[in-house]
């Protein structure tokens, strides 16, 4: 029976626009009167106490984490709000320092405070009436204590919520320290390590002595400074036994073999893992004696697979060398060929955090003049490495300003496929986007392999989306939510660092195998909205893409406002990971575009669709690409790459928490919006899939509006709503970007296909073939130059395997050849019946150059992910293949359109 005719509502070009646009856009110390944090052993900061409180910290109390038995009041004793005697009568040791931050301050007086600090029992309390001298007076002796220079303690008071240190103070503070420079002792109380500093690469460099053999080592030795190290060692008299690096890779050469050249009886060493020459290789557990000291040596890859740290434990203090692995507020980066996000940050917890947190932390780099940390510092305050791992991975993946970048070259790579989506939309103004352009340009196998890709990108991703909407909203309202809404399930994953308490509390892991009900409901309430007809629908995406696009603005003028990092102080800032991070960031970023093709599976619903569509879809990349790229550098100029995972917690960091919460707010009330666009094409696809008897009939049923009621009734209401319930997306956020940029390029072939081929076999099917075989070898050659060839030299000291030198280049040629041999020697079809439509520009040579680009970003996606990736589209094609009316539905194809079935 012939469904029967309806009345559907038509999009004009507004409409398609706001569909397009709003899928895409988008132990220690703690301040009483601040924020509770643990970071210099067990001291305390303070201003005035009520009488209650000053009994209670002076005494064991439960409700008191301390009992203080040293008090250090830094204000006149006259002070009314000084109480020794009561401090006194609970068992505190109580000392009076009255200091004044001022350049008239005294020597003395300085001295004094930082050795009543250094020698006054723990716990112990650091008052006055602000906590501002309070906190002084702990940098002061944190700075002795520590080595630190003016970097460190500016850090920590940022760190330490030190709202309390007033401008002036810390001025003073700091000009009483010392900057990062060559050769200074790291501490007065350990002489045994000095600090060198290249300021062309920011490297440091480690020189470690035995005072009482005059033995010494070389950590990390930069090659331009091989004279001036060597000037060092002879000014000090020392006797150079070893020249030792952390790790070895492309942009860390070392001066090991020139020094040994100089000096025959130096011994070079390297980790046996970084496939390095040296004299001596080293493995983890082994030791490296000097004269009477000892460096114990850990493996810590994830940077490289060669990486170690090398701990150093004197008389009176512990070192840990960590070269790139663990940097001041930072880490190396993970995107060399022998990167691992994770393993590095396992290795970071297992290795460096479980030392005792006063260990001194020496990098191999610092850019910001800061020289030294410690454990117990990066522990608590590494922006990164306080995320859990998870989330730590995700951010490796895409760090730094050059995001904005990133967004830049997506909206470029969307373009080369863009321009396809034009013509085939207005040539093929009908539903099924990606599916229907590879039914008639390529052939069925080829247009359900579409319509796997762009179920990934539509009804897959929405439900992934709802899910991330529920965990925004749990941050937003609490624990409370979270234990309402969420119900764990399987194998849980916790922080590296979880206590007993939080191991035996599942709302504390960091996977995200649980039951989200909030974003079924979310899920289920957005189809609803969708059944309800399209003049329902489009009214409201209407008005909320328009508070959505406000509120980006909103928020990047703000962060144009509140700008406070310099993002072009060096390549290292602006591209932690350099040029493979932005093209691995161009990949993730593909999921910000998917709204241009949403708009093309809405086609067959666009008023005058010949001229609409292409306008429509220039118009979403052009003003996505915009507001993303202006987007991403706002927020790159508020908050340094880890520090802050979106606006909001950017601007609450700011202490702009009115700005914070309506950013929040908005984000909460509009993100929905997100997942009623990705639902929307899906019927669309179904009912195209339905009309080839590819799925049943009850997939195309309108109802009198022209909306498919079944078909959202059956992928909306029970499909997506049981992915958003129960599915983790950890893994499939990666596999949706492959069947995007795999759905690209169906449409890229298609659209050569269709114009030198008439669409498949039906009049040229030499042609069909020659498009198959550029499909391939496009896709061949870009996994090939850029997995085995560019992305090993630019992030590698090792050469390029020669299966790999050879076969690249061959099917980049085979590819050039084969685009030229069809522009100039297959005669494209002239089309008498379509009329005054867009053409796309220089066919075939910009399809084939989208197909190249687009493998070279699948390329940039692990191995791993392809496969979940395959084993999916296995999945997917059994069905195909075992679906009754498959025979049925070819018999029916082939006496339309002969025996290949082309349509």
């Amino acid at each position: 029976m012939e469904d029967e005719p309806v009345a559907e509502t038509k999009l004009g070009l507004i409409d398609l626009l706001c569909i397009g646009v709003g899928s895409t856009v988008g132990s220690g110390v703690f301040v009483l009167t601040g924020q509770v944090l643990p970071i210099a052993g067990d001291v305390l900061v303070s201003g005035d106490l009520p009488e209650d409180m000053v009994e209670k910290l002076a005494e064991e109390s439960r409700a008191i984490q301390y009992e203080c038995k040293g008090w250090l009041y830094v204000n006149p004793e006259s002070d009314p709000h000084f109480m020794p005697e009561k401090i006194k009568s609970k068992g505190s040791k109580v000392e009076v320092c009255p200091f004044k931050p001022s350049k008239d301050l005294s020597p003395e007086v300085v001295e004094k405070l930082v050795t009543l600090v250094d020698e006054m029992p723990r716990p112990l309390m650091i008052q006055c009436t602000s906590a501002n001298r309070a906190a002084v007076a702990l940098l002061l002796w944190m700075a002795k204590e520590r080595g630190y220079t003016q970097g460190p303690a500016e850090l920590l008071v940022k760190d330490l919520s030190l709202d309390t240190v007033r401008p002036e103070a810390l001025e003073w503070l700091t000009s009483r320290l010392p900057e990062v420079r060559t050769g200074r002792i790291i501490t007065a109380k350990s002489p045994e390590v000095r600090q060198l500093f290249d300021e062309e690469t920011s490297t440091l460099t480690y020189l470690v002595t035995c005072p009482e053999t005059s033995e010494a080592v070389l950590i990390d030795p930069v090659l331009e400074q091989k004279d001036r190290d060597l000037q060092v060692l002879k000014e000090l008299n020392l006797k150079l036994k070893y020249v030792i690096n952390t790790h070895c890779h492309a942009d860390h050469i070392t001066s090991g073999g020139l020094i040994r050249k100089d000096m025959p009886e130096v011994k070079t060493i390297i980790s046996e893992a970084s496939g390095a020459k040296a004299d001596m290789h080293i493995k983890h557990g082994d030791t490296i004696s000097f004269g009477k000291l000892q460096l114990e040596v850990r493996a810590t890859p994830g940077h490289t697979d060669g990486c170690v740290t090398f701990i150093l434990k004197t008389k009176t203090a512990s070192f840990a060398f960590t070269g790139d692995t663990l940097l001041i507020r930072g880490c190396g980066r993970t995107d060399f060929q022998q990167g691992n996000p994770r393993l590095l940050y396992q290795n970071v917890y297992e290795q460096i955090f479980t030392l005792p947190g006063e260990t001194f932390i020496c990098p191999g780099h610092d850019y910001k003049g800061r020289g030294v940390s410690s454990v117990e510092e990066e522990r608590r305050f590494n922006p990164r490495l306080t995320k859990s791992v998870d989330e730590f991975a995700e951010l490796m993946d895409n760090l730094g300003p050059s995001a904005s970048l990133s967004w830049v070259f997506a909206g470029i790579a969307c373009l080369l496929s863009g321009f396809a989506y034009m013509e085939l939309s207005a040539r093929l103004p009908t539903r099924g986007s990606c599916y229907t352009f590879s039914y008639h340009g390529l052939g069925e196998l080829w247009a359900v392999i579409g319509a796997f890709c762009i179920t990934l990108e539509y009804g897959i991703s929405g439900a992934g989306v709802a899910r991330n909407w529920s965990q925004k909203m749990g941050s937003f309202l609490g624990d409370e939510y979270k234990h309402t809404v969420f119900f764990y399930f399987g194998k849980g994953t916790w922080p590296a660092d979880a206590t007993a308490a939080q191991l035996a509390d599942n709302y504390a892991r960091t996977d995200d195998n649980y039951l989200d009900l909030s974003a079924a409901f979310l899920t289920a309430g957005c189809t609803l909205l969708l059944m309800g007809g399209l003049s329902l629908s489009k009214a409201v995406v209407n008005f909320m893409t328009f508070l959505k696009v406000l509120l980006v603005i909103f928020m990047v003028i703000c962060g144009f406002i509140g700008a406070s990092q310099n993002i072009f102080e060096s390549g290292e800032v602006f591209a932690p990971g350099g040029i493979n991070g932005v093209i691995n960031a161009t990949t993730l970023l593909f999921f910000g575009f998917i709204g241009f093709d949403e708009v093309c599976c809405l086609s067959s619903k666009a008023k005058n669709a010949s001229r609409t569509m292409p306008l429509a879809l220039i118009g979403t990349l052009a003003i996505a690409a915009m507001v993303s790229f202006t987007a991403q550098l706002a927020i790159s100029l508020i908050s340094q790459p880890g520090q802050a995972s979106d606006f909001g917690v950017a601007f609450e960091q700011m202490g702009w928490t009115v700005i914070s919460w309506i950013v929040r707010l908005g984000e909460l009330i509009l993100l929905p919006l997100v997942v009623l666009l990705s639902i929307l094409p899906q019927p669309e696809v179904s009912a195209a899939m339905s009309t080839d008897r590819l799925i049943p009939s009850i997939f195309r049923r309108q109802a009198s509006d022209g909306t498919f009621v079944w078909g959202l009734a059956l992928t909306g209401l029970i499909a997506l709503t049981a992915l958003a319930l129960a599915c983790p997306f950890s893994i499939l956020w990666d596999v949706i970007s492959l069947g995007v940029l795999l759905s690209f390029n169906l449409s890229n072939a298609s659209l050569i296909n269709i114009r030198y081929g008439n669409g498949g076999a039906v009049c040229q099917p030499r042609v069909a073939k020659l498009v198959r075989v550029l499909f391939v070898s496009a896709i061949v050659a870009g996994y090939i130059n850029w997995k085995e060839i560019l992305h090993v030299t630019l992030t590698s000291s090792t050469q390029p395997e020669l299966w790999a030198l050879i076969l690249g280049p061959a099917f980049s040629a085979l590819t050039v050849f084969l685009t030229v041999y069809i522009a100039c020697y297959c005669k494209q079809v002239q089309d008498k019946d379509q009329g005054d439509i867009f053409k796309a520009p220089l066919v075939p040579y910009i399809p084939a150059l989208g197909i190249y680009v687009n493998a070279t970003l699948m390329a940039g996606i692990s191995w791993t992910n392809h496969l979940v990736f395959a084993a999916l589209l296995a999945a997917w094609l059994l069905l195909y293949l075992l679906y009754p009316c498959m025979a049925r539905a070819r018999k029916e194809a082939k006496e339309v359109c002969g025996d290949d079935g082309d349509l």
